[in-house]
């Protein structure tokens, strides 16, 4: 899977899912490889911009653990996947603590996440090639070691917020 040297990233719900498959010709247009969908998108909310374009690699930025199961992650990718080969990544991560009241064990919650995936039925298994691993603690670095590629060196998605005026 290439994702380019350059992606776009973009929140899903700030341009609503009836323009979000433009949004994806628009960069696929301009030669984007990748566009990174930031909010934790639901994976059947992607299927407008795969069909709306021919090579553009759609890639979550993340899916939140705290708020899929792996089974249902694994089975709406395979869906996916079948129908648009080498056109989805997973990043996969727990998010923020100020996000999710639920957010009292990071590093266990990714382990049972990413094992969850692995325990996946066949053919639904998601590849690890086709997952990235989001780590803000040393910790959840080797997790990814261990359960998917990291979100780093080519395919790191940093991020920039622009204060509210």
């Amino acid at each position: 899977m290439q994702l380019g040297e350059i992606g776009v990233w973009i929140f899903c719900s700030e341009i609503g899912e009836e323009r979000a498959a433009e949004a994806a010709r628009v960069a696929e247009a301009l030669g984007f490889g990748a566009l990174w969908l930031g909010g934790s998108p639901r994976l059947p909310s992607v299927r407008p911009m795969l069909a709306a374009t021919d090579r553009l690699i759609l890639a979550t930025g993340i899916v939140n653990a705290w708020e899929y199961e792996p089974e249902k992650l694994a089975s709406e990718f395979a869906a996916l996947s079948d129908e648009f080969p080498d056109r989805l990544l997973l990043g996969i991560g727990v998010g923020h603590p100020e996000e999710t009241s639920d957010y009292a064990r990071p590093l266990a919650t990714m382990r049972e996440f990413l094992d969850g995936l692995d325990r996946a039925p066949r053919p639904a298994r998601i590849p690890k090639a086709s997952r990235r691993q989001a780590a803000s603690t040393a910790d959840l670095m080797r997790c990814a070691s261990a359960g998917a590629s990291l979100m780093a060196a080519r395919s790191a998605k940093p991020t920039m917020s622009l204060p509210n005026p």
